[in-house]
């Protein structure tokens, strides 16, 4: 019995030796792919302001977030990432990102976990780093499903798709005011019955454009897609588009929903470095003249591209 417990002390004090010679701290390092552009990460990661958005925690304030019931302060907020350093200083956290080749980007999340003095945890994180040395961080898992998703980053879903229709009967009107879903309804039953009564066929649903001419000054532009290029006059006019490439999403919701999703698709064309060669453009898929509660209204937004 007493050779055992001899031999049960020598084994403790060896590991304790042994956890003496460990580095003092961990280090952990992960790293994911993710759909995204380093335009779009610098944008959302350097505004504090838009952190509850994509952080997996809390938010307690600009300088204080919160992971798995763990308080850390953001030491410094950098271009490509930022450092943050846990509440009983235990644990350091670094989050960057680097562009990768086309419009992605990689994730790299580092830890820095001080070991202390206990032979224990000592010996059990060093074993833990031989035995798993690639395995994930949850931490960058939640954040790679944020980032890997275009649908998060830009409020909708983008995809590129095809220009169907060429032929299209357009009218303009110009007003010294915002157009009102009203007068946008007035403009498109007349350019109805005009297609109507020079026996048009109309495709699909119609689209429609408001542009700022100057202070007080808006042009409103709507437009049906027809089976053939039909007799203008002096109020509607033909319009043929050029069978190339769009960017659509599809949102729902009223004039604010639309105007966001429209900035977000403004950026999404820039981050992708996407040039068009027209203007962008809604597709009413809700009738508005029928349903008047904007929260339902579905609009799909197009921008058109070059290949």
């Amino acid at each position: 019995m007493k050779k055992w417990g001899w031999l049960i002390g020598g084994l403790i004090l060896a590991l304790i030796v042994f956890s003496m010679f460990l580095p003092g701290t961990s280090v952990t390092r992960s790293s994911r792919q993710v759909n995204c552009t380093n335009e779009a990460l610098t944008r959302w990661t350097v505004n504090p302001a838009n952190w509850k958005s994509w952080w997996p925690g809390q938010v307690l304030n600009d300088s204080t977030i919160q992971y798995e019931n763990k308080q850390y302060r953001i030491e410094i907020i950098l271009l490509n990432g930022f450092k943050a350093l846990r509440e009983d200083r235990s644990e350091r956290i670094e989050f960057q990102f680097v562009p990768q080749v086309g419009d992605s980007s990689e994730l790299i999340l580092t830890r820095t976990r001080a070991n202390g003095w206990n032979p224990i945890l000592r010996i059990y994180r060093w074993a833990e780093k031989q035995l798993n040395p690639n395995s994930s961080d949850p931490l960058l898992d939640k954040l790679s499903t944020f980032f890997d998703s275009p649908e998060k980053v830009y409020g909708f879903a983008i995809k590129r798709d095809k220009v169907i229709h060429v032929s299209w009967m357009s009218g303009k009107r110009v007003y010294d005011h915002e157009p009102s879903s009203e007068e946008t309804a007035a403009l498109l039953t007349a350019l109805r019955s005009y297609i109507e009564n020079q026996q048009g066929v109309i495709q699909a649903d119609p689209i429609l454009n408001v542009r700022s001419l100057g202070e007080k000054s808006f042009e409103l532009m709507v437009a049906y897609p027809t089976d053939r290029n039909l007799q203008p006059n002096a109020e509607f006019a033909v319009k043929n588009m050029i069978p190339g490439f769009l960017m659509v999403g599809e949102v729902r919701g009223g004039p604010k929903t639309i105007q966001l999703a429209e900035q977000n698709l403004d950026l999404y064309m820039r981050d992708h470095k996407l040039q068009s060669p027209a203007i962008p453009f809604q597709t009413l898929i809700t009738d508005r003249s029928k349903i008047t509660d904007t929260a339902q209204w579905i609009t799909r937004l197009n921008y058109p591209v070059f290949n």
